[in-house]
């Protein structure tokens, strides 16, 4: 038997086979949440009027309009999506295989547009010789540009470490002490300045998330300054004017940047703007309940109906007290 109730009773109960629990991740819209069969398949679930299954995808991002799904890495499937954007309704509005939602590393995301990169490669070098630069509006899956990245070699990385009103900056990875930094244009997504880097930027080992990710990096107005660690020499910081266009380099005098971090600053269900401090989904994405007796909060849907999860099904279950 499985019973829907609320601090007051029993609203709604009735046998259903192959009852699953799930967790809430967002609110939305749409609202989010995850389940997982006995595959071991994680399934999100996007719910408003109705309920969306998307097997074997998780949350990414939900900073509505930008609600993004990704999958668990899969061998076996290469050319599964890689990135599926979510309108309001919960339904897929652009979606691209072998691609990455990125994220900037200062500043906030921007919940209007997203930005992908997306290309074919292996298992060294993700995004290939010929990696593409898309910006997407959020809410309407509708393309505003694409750009060819023009790497040097085929591309192991690449990182989105900021952008003011009119200009961004990111870096390409070749190898583990060969980056390039570009500056685009955020309006058309044409590129501009590029700068090599022999070495590496400054990197934070993490646990739980990624075996690292960048750090030390900040954007002041214009200024973008980020922490790198040349091939031969002391550590510098390397500042790039994002409106013009210029390059300063100096010494780093500032305290070592730390190596390890394990704190987990969101709350579980990932409300708040997502940083490198603070990633959107870090953990608690499935349920942990289980066995033939659980208790879990309902998600209910804009107009009062609570969320059931069945075998490979869901519904929307009005609440009426039987």
């Amino acid at each position: 038997m499985l019973s829907v109730v609320s601090e007051s009773g029993v609203l709604w109960h009735e046998p259903v086979p192959d009852a699953r629990p799930y967790r809430i991740v967002a609110l939305g819209p749409p609202a989010l949440a995850t389940t997982c069969g006995p595959d071991l398949t994680p399934t999100t679930w996007a719910v408003s009027d109705t309920a969306t299954a998307y097997p074997g995808m998780l949350p990414a991002l939900c900073l509505p309009p930008l609600v993004a799904l990704s999958p668990l890495p899969n061998l076996d499937d290469p050319d599964a999506p890689g990135v599926i954007l979510l309108g309001p309704t919960g339904s897929v509005v652009w979606q691209a295989e072998a691609a990455e939602l990125l994220l900037p590393e200062t500043g906030e995301a921007d919940r209007a547009t997203a930005y992908i990169v997306s290309g074919k490669g292996d298992l060294a070098y993700n995004f290939g010789a010929e990696p593409r630069f898309t910006a997407v509006e959020a809410s309407s899956g509708h393309v505003l540009w694409q750009t060819a990245l023009e790497p040097r070699s085929p591309v192991a990385g690449v990182v989105l470490w900021g952008a003011d009103s009119a200009h961004g900056l990111l870096s390409l990875q070749y190898d583990y002490e060969l980056y390039e930094f570009v500056r685009f244009d955020l309006r058309d997504g044409s590129l501009g300045e590029r700068w090599q880097l022999v070495g590496q930027p400054a990197f934070s080992l993490v646990y739980p998330g990624p075996s690292d990710e960048p750090s030390s990096a900040s954007l002041a107005g214009s200024k973008l300054s980020v922490l790198v660690f040349p091939q031969t020499g002391p550590r510098e910081k390397w500042t790039f004017e994002l409106a013009s266009g210029e390059f300063a380099r100096s010494p780093d005098q500032g305290a070592p940047p730390p190596s390890r971090r394990e704190d987990n600053p969101l709350p579980e269900e990932g409300s708040g703007t997502p940083s490198p401090s603070a990633p959107p989904f870090p953990q608690r994405l499935l349920p942990t309940e289980s066995g033939t007796a659980w208790r879990i909060p309902a998600l209910l849907s804009p107009d009062g109906r609570a969320l059931v999860v069945a075998g490979e099904t869901a519904h929307l279950v009005k609440l009426n007290a039987r």
